[in-house]
């Protein structure tokens, strides 16, 4: 029992003397109390700055047309006759068909709102339709032109110019090596 008593207090005292010796030998200073981890070795950072000027490459138009009839089916044949002949006069104006996107189709009928019994109700009411298509044009330099086509063909909604750079990655990179 005695010598139990002993191999006790032996251990205390080397755990004792393990964290009195730590509390000298540990680099205090350096330690992060966060996370309770050594601080990182220095580091630099270097940050630049370069600026182009680059000429719009392309411009992009959205024209769209409506219709509204008492039936579905002649307001969606009125809006695809309308686009088309739009697609056709953008044709005609050089435009490739890959730069024709259909954007948006929209086919849905109105609610209308009625009294009756001093109760308001609602009944099914005209068809809706409408259609858009996006326009990429390449040559920055017709954009007044296509306008101008686009609100004489028949489009009811026409969006645009919007101009930007067709293709990004040269100018980043030019950009990233002037920094």
């Amino acid at each position: 029992m005695k010598s139990n008593i002993i191999n006790i207090s032996i251990i205390i005292i080397l755990v004792l003397g393990v964290l009195f010796a730590g509390c000298f030998l540990l680099p205090w200073d350096s330690m992060n109390w966060g996370k309770l981890q050594l601080i990182s070795a220095q580091t630099v950072t270097v940050s630049g700055e370069a600026k182009s000027k680059q000429k719009s490459q392309i411009a992009t138009f959205n024209a769209g047309v409506n219709s509204t009839k008492d039936s579905k089916d002649e307001a969606a044949s009125e809006v695809n006759q309308k686009i088309a002949a739009i697609i056709d006069a953008l044709k005609k104006f050089g435009i490739k068909p890959e730069d024709l996107k259909t954007q948006n189709l929209s086919v849905y009928q109105s609610q209308e709102q009625y009294w009756e019994d001093s109760r308001q109700k609602t009944r099914p009411g005209q068809w809706q339709v409408n259609a858009s298509v996006e326009i990429t044009l390449r040559d920055v330099d017709r954009a007044t032109d296509l306008a101008n086509l686009l609100t004489s063909s028949g489009a009811t909604n026409v969006y645009g110019p919007n101009f930007s750079l067709d293709n990004t990655q040269q100018a980043e990179k030019a950009l990233l090596e002037e920094a």
